[in-house]
């Protein structure tokens, strides 16, 4: 049996610490929209922030044989995702999964992300903010207002924690950084920050892939 289906639309979409939504199945994960669909396109309604607590977690993965399920994290003015989403292929067979984490004018994203997949194709996770600085430090949002019910956050730069992405890349699961679609509310630009004490600001060994895509051209990393 495949996965179920969720969609979590609201002006301001919270999941606190303890929250858990579960639509994973043993042939196939589910589909969970946070805040909207892709790109912030498809549905009725677009939230305006959207924030995962660090113990919240969605689970869109295939539990046997199958493919990795669809998760949708989006805020027209902000995303801050610090939790738990996978969506991975199953043990015994299948294709990794879809995962979004996107807004066109900010969000920080540093949590636990899967879309890996043991046996088949990688899976995907997307971030497609305005701009972004990929942080080799550990800005997590701390300083954001994210008291239960109210989640308007300063208008700040997008945030990608380079530990994330170097994670998901070695677990299997590509990665694609696309600043052009958001580039209405931005200028398209991608800032790798400051390198680790190795001298490198992302490193990985699998065979997964970082695309970065800015405004005016492409870059593909491997």
């Amino acid at each position: 049996e495949k996965g179920g289906y969720v969609e979590i639309l609201a002006e301001q979409v919270g999941l606190e610490d303890k929250a858990i939504i579960d639509i994973e199945g043993k042939k196939g994960g589910g589909t969970a929209l946070i805040g909207s669909d892709y790109q912030g396109k498809g549905t009725a309604f677009n939230s305006q922030h959207t924030y995962i607590g660090k113990g919240a977690q969605v689970l869109a993965s295939a539990l046997e044989n199958g493919d990795g399920g669809k998760i949708i994290f989006w805020g027209d003015e902000s995303v801050r995702f610090l939790g738990k989403a996978h969506a991975t292929a199953g043990p015994q067979g299948g294709d990794g999964g879809f995962i979004e984490v996107s807004s066109p004018k900010s969000f920080v994203a540093h949590g636990d992300l899967s879309a890996g997949a043991p046996l088949g194709k990688a899976g995907k996770v997307l971030f497609d903010p305005a701009d972004v600085t990929i942080s080799g430090g550990s800005d997590d949002g701390a300083n954001d207002n994210d008291t239960a019910g109210e989640y308007t956050f300063t208008a700040t730069p997008a945030v990608i924690n380079a530990g994330e992405i170097e994670t998901l890349l070695n677990d299997g699961t590509d990665v694609t950084i696309n600043t052009a679609a958001g580039a209405q509310d931005g200028n398209g630009v991608i800032t790798v920050g400051v390198a680790d004490t190795s001298g490198d600001i992302l490193t990985w060994s699998g065979a997964s892939t970082l695309t970065l895509t800015l405004l005016i051209f492409q870059q593909i990393h491997q």
